[in-house]
């Protein structure tokens, strides 16, 4: 069984970073990447560290610069950060001293809100004096939005043109994500006079490291040197937060030991912990690169191990999760069903019969059973109806109840039916009868096959009536070809006549069957059971049975003049094949209404297009069924034409000659003349000698 189909570029791009080299890391400068903008559209509630800002007295007081100097930590289980914060600030007004209100609020704008139980440490001082702030509520205006929050603050007084250096120690729990951010509102700071003079924003990774793990930073334009990640602002308006979200450093850790471990060669047990780590970061991240290298470790892992059908149930486990929409809406949900499919199956090959996988074996049962019954359902639908059935073949050997037995059997008929359609559509139509005949289809077609197929073509028949012998000549022509069945039809029909006929004989002539009955012309032929006799021979059942020959011979002493008189009627052959025509318009007519269960549309489809394929069958045998009748005598003295549903008395005389008595008779004339003119000479000649 082979391995999961997956986007090759996705694949391409997890297999790649696989192999990136930690010590190349130092040298990364790739530019991070953007935040979406889903992210700054959020309006839920999100955790941050909120800058410094004055609450009331700033007008001559301007924030020279500010610093952050953090590294991202590890508490146990979560993740939080630390550092330092530092705001210089300067009384402008070189002539009268500033008194200000100044401190951090809880709300930096938007979505950003600072949760007070997140700050494990934040001390300040002022000029290195530590600072005792108190809590308070106050008016806070940020754009075009006024809300009462809570500020930690205090109450400071800076000389005429006197600088002050506001410095804050803080620890901020980020809690257990996988994907922990951090956030560092400084909209609040345009609440002093002027511009920010200068920023900068640094923070520090727990190690060495590519920009693999960084996911989403704002701004864009920071720089990574492997360790830390750093903004850089002058005489700007702050607006946007300093923001980073990051792969868990224990997750990226157990990452990184991951693929060195696979880096060394075939590792099942290795490429099983990433493919964990990945899926972990893909349930937050909701992002189809991380279950690309998900899908991608549990490839290797099956590879490493083939005997284990671990790997492959972890990998049709992550596909079913993403089939339910946990990881996000799923662009193609057939390839990737078809991908679970392919892994639910080798799962069921690797753990029949193993003790420990019993219930595993029953859901990849009942998983793989479903998949290949949706996706031939799909490819009915599209009209892949060999791929369909192949699907419905795999689903039946799951051996799943799920998938009730006569709705398997419904679906394989409706494909064996459109399979059908299409092999009439391109003239194969002996392959479409072999599919009727075998009962794929129906009952109702196999039936209707029985019933309506005409097993000939065309019969022509030569009739030639000489002395007391009638000679029957028919070549019939298959339908669709010739077969065993067909010679067994006709040789059983020639057997029942072996006491009624003269001879028989059956022979292939090129194209056509030719059968020769040689019966006395002067009796009808009585057929045995002539009513079940098959309708595609009435023709020639007619002919045998029908003629009422009568022949006169009235003998003279110098000819004989023969009589032929007789009747050939043809008009069962009409009826018996009109009736059949009727029987299918009817059947027809029966099928006109669509079947609102689509299996059986098809089913429907193909019995009607069958039943017009036998009712042209029986109109191109109604319109090739004649008879020629010849009457010889030496030579041909007389013939007719007929077709079905004539009903033509037939009338030929003849004179016979005896040219041997006429012959005969003259010269007996001729010596009777002569031996009189000898006899009345010779008595002139006496008397004239008595004269």
């Amino acid at each position: 069984m082979g391995r999961a189909v997956f986007p090759p570029i996705i694949l391409l791009w997890a297999l790649v970073l696989g192999r990136v080299s930690e010590l190349h890391a130092a040298k990364a400068q790739d530019p991070p990447l953007q935040l979406p903008r889903a992210l700054h559209a959020d309006t839920t509630p999100r955790n941050a560290l909120i800058t410094l800002a004055p609450i009331s007295g700033a007008s001559k007081v301007e924030l020279v610069a500010q610093t952050l100097d953090a590294e991202i930590k590890e508490s146990g289980d979560s993740t939080a950060w630390a550092g330092q914060l530092t705001f210089k600030l300067h009384n402008t007004d070189r002539t009268a001293k500033a008194d200000i209100v100044l401190g951090f609020p809880t709300w930096g704008g938007g979505a950003l809100e600072l949760t007070e139980s997140t700050l494990t440490r934040f001390t300040i001082t002022q000029n290195t004096k530590p600072i005792q702030p108190e809590w308070q509520t106050q008016p806070l205006k940020l754009g075009g939005e006024t809300r009462s929050v809570r500020w930690l603050a205090w109450a400071m007084t800076l000389d005429e043109d006197e600088r002050a250096t506001i410095q804050v120690e803080f620890q901020q729990t980020l809690g257990s994500s996988v994907l922990p951010v951090v956030q560092f509102a400084q909209l609040p700071a345009a609440l002093w006079k002027g511009l920010t003079g200068s920023a900068r924003y640094s923070l520090r990774l727990p190690a060495l490291t590519t920009p693999e793990p960084l996911r989403q930073l704002s701004p864009a334009d920071s720089t990574f040197d492997g360790r830390t990640l750093t903004w850089l602002f002058s005489d700007y308006e702050p607006r946007d937060p300093i923001v980073l979200q990051l792969v868990k450093p224990q997750i990226w850790r157990e990452i990184v030991t991951a693929r060195q471990a696979m880096a060394q060669g075939n590792n099942a047990k290795a490429a099983l912990n990433l493919a964990s780590q990945y899926l972990q970061l893909a349930r937050a991240s909701q992002n189809p690169g991380d279950l690309a290298q998900s899908a991608a470790a549990l490839m290797l892992a099956a590879d490493a191990d083939p005997a284990s059908p671990a790997a492959p149930l972890e990998l049709a486990r992550l596909y079913e999760a993403q089939l339910r929409g946990d990881y996000g809406p799923v662009s193609n949900p057939t390839d990737m069903r078809a991908a679970a499919l392919e892994q639910w199956e080798r799962v069921l090959k690797l753990s029949r019969g193993v003790p420990a996988y019993t219930a595993v074996v029953a859901e990849a049962q009942d998983f793989a059973a479903q998949h290949a019954f949706s996706l031939a359902q799909s490819a009915r639908r599209a009209n892949a109806f060999t791929a369909a059935l192949a699907l419905l073949a795999r689903a039946r050997a799951a051996g799943s109840s799920k998938i009730p037995a006569p709705l398997l059997a419904n679906e394989e008929q409706g494909d064996h039916a459109g399979l059908a359609q299409q092999q009439v559509e391109a003239g194969q139509w002996e392959e479409a009868l072999q599919a009727v005949e075998s009962g794929v289809i129906g009952a109702e077609a196999q039936a209707e096959q029985r019933a309506f197929q005409p097993r000939f073509s065309r019969v022509e028949a030569l009739v030639s009536l000489a002395g007391d012998q009638q000679t029957l000549t028919a070549r019939l022509t298959p339908v669709p070809r010739p077969s065993a069945r067909h010679e067994q039809l006709l040789r059983q029909w020639l057997d029942a006549l072996a006491d009624r006929a003269l001879t028989t004989t059956l022979l292939w002539d090129n194209d056509a069957y030719q059968m020769t009955i040689l019966t006395d012309a002067r009796a009808s032929v009585q057929l045995p059971n002539s009513s079940a006799s098959p309708a595609e021979l009435t023709l020639v059942k007619e002919l045998l049975t029908s003629a009422e020959w009568q022949m006169t011979q009235n003998d003279g002493i110098f000819s004989t003049e023969i009589a032929l008189v007789g009747r050939y009627s043809l008009a069962e052959t009409r009826q018996t094949l009109q009736a059949k025509l009727q029987e299918i318009s009817r059947a027809l007519d029966s099928l006109n209404t669509p079947s609102a269960d689509e299996p059986q549309e098809w089913v429907r489809r193909f019995r009607s297009s069958a039943l017009k394929q036998y009712q042209n069958g029986w109109q191109n045998l109604l319109a090739g069924s004649r008879a020629r009748v010849e009457w010889r005598s030496g030579s041909v003295d007389a013939a007719w034409e007929l077709q079905a549903g004539d009903n033509q008395p037939l009338r030929a005389g003849r004179t016979y000659y005896y040219a041997d008595r006429i012959a005969a008779t003259a010269a007996a004339l001729l010596i009777l003349l002569l031996a009189s003119g000898w006899g009345i000479a010779s008595l002139r000649r006496r008397a004239r000698m008595k004269d």
